[in-house]
């Protein structure tokens, strides 16, 4: 047999990355995910397609010469994995390179490497391991034509979605300091709909939709935060919303990163790596305090299940607790830990009642996750589901419907040779069917 890997030139350097330390007890220390873009060569997703094969994903940006990038399929016993080239597509700001690994075996691991030039003269090389199983219920979806600005967001339908069906998805996006944009997803002609938009500048705004009684919805949309080195933390947070038109009071929490988790009526307000205080907001825009979180908080990822809302605590160097609220009776009751790794920036959804959680990123060596699991309320149990194939692990746009979700973009933690972590932002986008 012969193997053979595609399109390279053979480097030798190491990746040379931005450190981004983390602080005791959370969140990390502030990461500015809009100063990152994306690298000029990215090694995207590794798929399972048969029980032998998987599909290996590399973008490239157009100024990158195929002969610029190298990837490699590795057993344990460095032995090489046969590659051939597939299907490639190109957009406006890159291209996306198909490649079929085969004489995979199951359950074995295997080392993908994609060394690449970044400037003509420096070499850089991400890392994966993947470990090999019958495929599993995946389906890659069209990347975000984008290659610079924010790759986070909250997701939400389109339009008010009852029967939890999602014909198409939205987000509001920043771009950079004199543009943002709407961002729409098709779910049936699998593409993406950018609309301008020069009056929302901010980063990581909220959205979400309440409805204020039987047939009268709003869609909620605000909030966020500005640079600005003259802050002490080099942010400006945001109280106010910008939909709906004139909405009052402005939010009442204090400065920082909210999570938040909603049911039909209420949205419920968390400062993340801050106080415990948790905020309520209602479809007819009041607002109140509710019961404090039972803990101190540290970075956050949240689902709802059947009107309940669960918050995934995850604290440096402390076992995840999982909590959840009830709204009717305004009370926490501490729920079964996660059982996985220890990390921060996870993200949380729900599916038919069930919620999951999973990525994010390891502690000082940043290192990325990529497990799913699956947590069932009325067992108060978790399981291992399966590892989410795309290239992001922290930061992950997410949402739910009846029988499945959509979850991608986010920002990829690259682990350094030389110590600390690369981030680079990620535009790939995915459905998962339990």
């Amino acid at each position: 047999m012969i193997h053979y890997v595609l399109c390279y030139s053979w480097f030798f350097a190491c990746l040379i990355g931005l450190s981004a330390c983390q602080t005791t007890p959370e969140p990390a220390a502030i990461f500015t995910p809009e100063s990152q873009a994306v690298s000029r060569a990215s090694l995207v997703s590794v798929q399972a397609t048969s029980t032998e094969t998987a599909e290996v994903i590399v973008k490239s940006s157009p100024s990158l010469k195929l002969t610029d990038w190298l990837l490699t399929v590795q057993t344990a016993n460095d032995q090489p994995v046969k590659l051939e080239s597939g299907e490639t597509k190109s957009l406006k700001t890159f291209s996306i390179y198909a490649l079929k690994a085969s004489g995979l075996v199951s359950g074995q691991t295997y080392t993908v490497k994609l060394q690449f030039l970044y400037n003509g003269r420096d070499t850089l090389r991400v890392e994966r391991m993947y470990t090999h199983h019958s495929p599993a219920n995946w389906r890659r979806l069209a990347h975000l034509d984008a290659d610079a600005g924010d790759f986070t967001g909250m997701l939400i339908a389109s339009e008010n979605d009852p029967a939890g069906v999602a014909t198409s998805l939205q987000l509001y996006r920043y771009v950079d300091e004199q543009s943002s944009s709407r961002v729409i997803y098709q779910t049936g002609q699998d593409n993406w709909l950018l609309f301008p938009q020069a009056n929302v500048l901010a980063h990581r705004q909220v959205l979400f939709r309440l409805q204020d009684v039987p047939g009268v919805n709003y869609v909620f949309f605000g909030m966020g935060y500005q640079n600005d080195e003259r802050a002490a933390q080099k942010r400006i947070y945001l109280k106010t919303f910008s939909s709906p038109a004139n909405l009052k009071p402005d939010y009442a929490g204090e400065d920082g990163d909210v999570a938040l988790f909603t049911t039909l009526t209420q949205a419920f307000f968390l400062t993340q790596g801050g106080s415990s205080a948790l905020w309520i907001r209602d479809g007819n825009w009041d607002q109140h305090r509710g019961r404090d979180f039972p803990e101190a908080t540290g970075t956050l990822a949240t689902f709802t299940c059947n009107g309940i809302g669960y918050v995934v605590n995850e604290r440096e160097g402390q076992p995840i607790h999982v909590f959840s609220y009830n709204p009717a009776t305004d009370q926490w009751t501490r729920r079964a830990d996660f059982p996985g790794l220890a990390r921060s920036w996870g993200v949380g959804f729900s599916i038919a009642g069930k919620g999951y959680f999973g990525a994010g990123i390891t502690g000082e060596d940043e290192r990325g996750l990529r497990d799913l699991w699956q947590y069932d309320p009325a067992t108060d149990k978790w399981q291992y589901i399966t590892d989410y194939p795309g290239q992001g692990n922290r930061y992950l746009i997410s949402y739910g419907t009846a029988t499945k979700a959509y979850i991608g973009w986010g920002y990829e933690s690259q682990a350094s040779p030389s110590g600390g972590a690369r981030v680079v932002g990620c535009t790939d986008f995915w459905e998962f069917t339990p």
